[in-house]
């Protein structure tokens, strides 16, 4: 699996997401995500599931934005109510494809609030 030198981050798989899929998002070729992760054929990876993505940070929010951490609970529209933005924005910056579909685990990128409100 992953040693602690090993730079990357864990990133949590959301539906629609394939290994390739993730691989071509972060820029890492493939066969390292799956070297990364122990994955065996038929490559099988379900919502919800911890990857961990080797070689690179993970997207980093805008100037006076910040990380937020799916909970269990949450909604969109709870979590851009507490940090004083649109859920359109978040939508935007995320690229939620179905802003319906959020996941505990999963890490959002918040913006600042004066950039949300344009």
């Amino acid at each position: 699996m992953t040693t602690q030198n090993q730079s990357g981050f864990y990133y949590i798989v959301l539906p629609g997401d394939s290994l390739y899929k993730i691989s071509q998002k972060f820029n890492v070729p493939l066969k390292e995500l799956i070297a990364a992760n122990n994955i065996s054929a038929p490559y099988i990876i379900y919502p919800g599931q911890k990857i961990f993505v080797p070689r690179t940070t993970p997207p980093q929010p805008p100037p006076g934005g910040k990380v937020y951490i799916v909970k269990k609970g949450d909604t969109l529209s709870s979590i851009a109510k507490s940090f004083n933005v649109s859920v359109d924005s978040i939508v935007k910056l995320n690229n939620l494809s179905n802003p319906d579909l959020i996941y505990p685990g999963q890490r959002l990128l918040i913006p600042s609030p004066s950039s949300s409100k344009q």
